[in-house]
């Protein structure tokens, strides 16, 4: 058996592990994906993340928020706030949103208008470090798959996709076309599905114990 054409074997591979360690309790469907110690220690480091910490937009929307309006709010405002006028660049026709929350300084709650532009600069240094992240692949991206990139164009997933301007960005940043999934919320789940199909061909292509110790040494 072969996988079907156009699958991308590395993703495969990387849901294989991902559901090899969900079947043996290494991880679990809920958990916090944080920094680990390496990635932290990696640049760029302009977020300040340490280990453990986790990485989202809502965090940076509520910090931005706190800094410049003195307005504590929770992470289900701040991801209504990015879903709402998040944009990761600047909007022709800028949107606004009021946000409510604790005031820092009275205790008292309080409701502030905030503008998209606000939020696209709040979230500047996370985008910075997922651009950072793409050039880094693409730059470390074998010539026979980089040119398929380039032909076919990136393809993004996830909630983050969802993001207003964000193919727009990695566009802009690194040249190559950008796509968004079909219900980019849930179409990982369904590959990852239509993977286990493929799972002896997945097993074979692994690499053996021996492969990944020299591999690692290498590095």
């Amino acid at each position: 058996a072969a996988l079907p054409k156009g699958v991308d074997f590395q993703p495969v591979m990387t849901l294989y592990l991902t559901f090899e360690a969900l079947s043996q309790g290494k991880v679990h469907a809920d958990d916090v994906l944080t920094v680990s110690p390496q990635a932290s220690a990696q640049p760029p480091s302009k977020l300040g993340l340490g280990a453990g910490q986790p990485i989202t937009l809502d965090d940076a929307i509520a910090q931005y928020i706190k800094r410049r309006h003195n307005l504590a709010i929770g992470e289900r405002t701040a991801e209504e706030v990015k879903i709402q006028i998040g944009s990761a660049v600047p909007l022709d026709e800028e949107l606004v949103a009021g946000v409510r929350g604790r005031d820092q300084i009275t205790g008292l709650p309080r409701t502030i208008t905030l503008r998209s532009s606000e939020v696209t600069a709040a979230i500047q240094e996370h985008l910075g470090t997922i651009v950072a992240t793409v050039r880094r692949v693409l730059e470390r991206t074998p010539p026979e798959l980089a040119s398929d990139v380039i032909d076919r164009g990136i393809v993004l997933t996830g909630g983050g996709a969802l993001l207003r301007g964000i193919d727009d960005l990695i566009l802009q940043e690194t040249g190559v076309p950008v796509h968004i999934a079909d219900d980019p919320l849930h179409c990982v789940a369904k590959g990852a599905g239509m993977a286990l199909d493929y799972i002896d061909v997945i097993e074979r292509a692994l690499p053996t114990e021996e492969e990944a110790l020299i591999e690692s040494s290498s590095r």
